[in-house]
């Protein structure tokens, strides 16, 4: 990792703009018409494969790692929410991460969701109880 703050804020943002530089993938790209359309597809899945490989590194180092989530929480939740703005399909993937480590991120999860910028279609109260809801389940 970057040795100093203004190193490790390029990095992420960096990281942050390849991928929200991928187009998303649609769910009517995944048709057999011919092979022009198949390729497009493909272009388009290897993209998302590389959003997940990066928001899942982000995610470990702002939230899970215990020697750089301190430091780069502020940062990954808003480079985090950059690529959701993007490609709304990695908060299913942030959810999911969240749910397989929620006891060593704690609150620090409520504080990941809180600043998305995408709760048009998702209400921010609905996504605290879903994370209430984990939580008791744990």
């Amino acid at each position: 990792m970057a040795t100093n703050e203004s190193d490790s804020a390029f990095l992420f943002t960096s990281l942050s703009s390849i991928a929200t530089s991928c187009p998303p993938l649609l769910d009517n790209e995944n048709a057999d018409f011919d092979s022009n359309m198949r390729n497009i597809a493909i272009e388009r899945r290897i993209g998302l494969d590389l959003v997940y490989v990066i928001s899942s590194e982000i995610f470990y180092l702002s939230f899970l790692n215990p020697d750089t989530t301190e430091k780069y929480s502020k940062i990954g939740r808003t480079s985090l929410s950059d690529i959701c703005s993007t490609h709304s399909i990695v908060m299913s993937l942030l959810l999911d991460s969240y749910y397989k480590n929620m006891t060593s991120i704690g609150r620090l999860g409520l504080y990941l969701f809180e600043g998305f910028v995408f709760f048009s279609f998702i209400s921010f109260n609905f996504l605290v109880l879903k994370i209430q809801t984990f939580r008791a389940s744990s």
